[in-house]
Formats: C-alpha cells, structure tokens, sequence
C-alpha cells in the first residue's frame, strides 16, 4: 500500500500539478480544496490514515 499525502490548496492549478507529482512518485494523492476540509479529512475517525501533509499557506479561512 503507498503512502498517503494530502495536497490542501485552494488553487485548483496547483492541486492538480501536486496531485500529478505526488503520483508519479508512487504515493497516493489526496486533494483538498481549503483548510476546513483538510481538518475534517484529518480528524475524520472512518478515513484512512494520512502520512504527510502539503498545505498552501494562504486560503480563504483557515489557512496552512
């Protein structure tokens, strides 16, 4: 099983080049679209583990 590496970026651009990366390298890539739906990913008791983060550090609301 590969690792997991959740991409947070409100830029849908740059999520997709991060996904596309992030797979060439052999880790699954898990996408989402702001710092609200990253926590809940994390915090979600029924998701699959996540090993590494990649958090854009400037998005509407809750940030990187």
């Amino acid at each position: 099983m590969a690792e997991r590496i959740l991409i947070a970026d409100d830029d849908a651009v740059q999520r997709r080049l991060l996904e596309n990366m992030v797979q060439r390298c052999g880790y699954e890539a898990i996408t989402v679209d702001s710092g609200d739906a990253a926590m809940a990913r994390l915090i979600d008791p029924e998701a699959a583990a996540i090993d590494a983060l990649v958090l854009d550090l400037m998005m509407p609301g809750l940030d990187g």
